[in-house]
């Protein structure tokens, strides 16, 4: 048996060792800043450095038996306000034809935009600084509202809610029942976009 050991290249076999590290010094401290606590409904937001810009996610939801569609729009407050005389009375307006596929009349000034991945259109509403876009997504029917809902509120570095605490609001139209969510945050990169 020794000899077959030396042959082969036996040797004692390597041990674990662990090692505690303060946590101030581990770099773990600067995860804590980043996320906070990913399911605390009153934990606070993560702290946001002076001179940042809020932003503003308005999302129209459109449960519909086929697919449940979605029509989203993402950027700083002040371009998102601006601009709800015209996108308001675009979401009170659309409709879905026979074949489940939505319908719209473009406002003014907006354009179609180019084709982007898992996407049905890009709406343009604005292409100058900072350009602005309504983004028409679609996805099977029955989705669940909280899971979305937080997903869209940790793309605003927002903690998550429960499904007591969601705040959608009814569009008034009537050619479909639109749900809106609408909260403003620091945009992100979590999440879908």
């Amino acid at each position: 048996m020794v000899a077959t050991c030396v042959m082969s290249g036996c040797k004692d076999p390597e041990t674990i060792e662990s090692y505690r590290i303060e946590k101030s010094k581990s770099g773990l401290s600067n995860f804590d800043k980043v996320g906070g606590p990913a399911s605390s409904e009153t934990a606070a937001s993560p702290a946001r450095p002076s001179g940042m810009v809020k932003d503003r996610m308005v999302v129209a939801i459109a449960n519909r038996p086929d697919a449940t569609w979605y029509f989203k729009i993402t950027g700083p407050v002040d371009a998102v306000t601006a601009t709800e005389s015209q996108w308001r009375p675009f979401l009170d307006k659309i409709s879905f034809n026979q074949q489940g596929t939505p319908q719209w009349e473009l406002p003014d000034g907006w354009a179609v935009g180019g084709a982007a991945p898992m996407r049905f259109a890009t709406l343009v509403i604005q292409p100058e600084q900072p350009p602005l876009e309504l983004r028409v997504s679609r996805l099977g029917p029955n989705q669940d509202p909280v899971s979305n809902v937080n997903r869209w509120r940790k793309q605003l570095q927002l903690p998550d809610i429960s499904a007591a605490s969601m705040n959608l609001t009814t569009i008034d139209n009537p050619n479909v029942k639109l749900e809106l969510f609408d909260e403003q945050g620091v945009a992100g990169s979590s999440g879908m976009t």
